[in-house]
């Protein structure tokens, strides 16, 4: 099952069915994924401001819907995903997906991304116990733009994040 974590998964059918390949956003609410019986699967998963390209769509827009066909928002990965089948053992596969440039270029901004990475650092160090206020009044940037970056860098608004790490903060304390 998938839960709310900030997180974008790219989902590979590695038996060869291009259209059933995803890209599933973080979540509203607790939901199940149904894979096809016999079939197997490689999946990426993209933290939070981690870089990725290709896709059509803002990351804003991805985080408004639960599940897109991969390529019908993302023709680029076709290619990557020929490739991907070619190779045989995960190793390969691993290294492949590491050495990808649709997952390692830089940020565009260093000081916007450092700004960006300090407050999700910031946020899962408070476990989800703070406000947009405060992430203005700790790094000295109005909300406006903090929430503008967010929006940008991580799709989703500083509030909504901030909810997503008190819930994961609550899901680890119940694992204890």
């Amino acid at each position: 099952p998938g839960i709310p974590d900030g997180c974008l998964d790219i989902i590979f059918n590695m038996d060869g069915e291009k259209n059933d390949c995803y890209l599933i956003p973080s979540p509203k609410k607790r939901m199940n994924f149904q894979f096809k019986t016999g079939n197997s699967y490689l999946g990426i998963r993209l933290k939070p401001l981690q870089s990725v390209h290709g896709f059509e769509i803002s990351l804003k827009d991805i985080n408004t819907s639960s599940i897109f066909s991969l390529f019908d928002i993302a023709p680029k990965y076709t290619t990557f995903y020929e490739q991907l089948l070619n190779l045989n053992t995960y190793e390969e596969k691993n290294q492949f997906i590491l050495s990808s440039m649709l997952f390692n270029s830089g940020p565009r901004n260093l000081r916007q991304y450092e700004l960006i990475k300090n407050a999700l650092s910031f946020i899962y160090l408070q476990k989800g116990t703070i406000t947009p206020k405060m992430l203005e009044q700790k790094f000295c940037y109005t909300e406006r733009y903090i929430r503008m970056l967010f929006n940008e860098m991580i799709g989703t608004c500083p509030k909504k994040f901030i909810q997503i790490a008190q819930f994961q903060s609550v899901v680890n304390m119940m694992r204890k």
